[in-house]
């Protein structure tokens, strides 16, 4: 089990064993990641990264970062992702 954290000051997700509470991996992703949403199977991490428009992806199982999204009107300030996976997003332009 674990636990992610952004780490906006490292452009980073930390992702912390949940039973030790240390840190196990550093991901990096966009500028300054502010906002998390993890999909509904656990699959994927949505990170939205206050310091630009992108919207980092990360796989759980592999840790590794898939294509970004851009999210609509200006950096993503919150994302929630729906039962079929859909990332919804608000931007600081007000966009979803």
């Amino acid at each position: 089990m674990w636990i992610y954290a952004a780490d906006p000051a490292n452009n980073a997700v930390q992702v912390i064993n949940a039973t030790t509470l240390e840190v196990a991996h550093t991901v990096t992703v966009g500028s300054s990641p502010n906002t998390l949403a993890l999909s509904a199977d656990g699959s994927i991490l949505y990170v939205g990264n206050g310091g630009s428009t992108d919207i980092s992806r990360v796989n759980t199982t592999t840790l590794a970062t898939l294509t970004p999204l851009t999210a609509p009107g200006g950096s993503a300030t919150s994302i929630q992702v729906g039962t079929d996976n859909r990332p919804w997003v608000l931007s600081s332009g007000g966009g979803i």
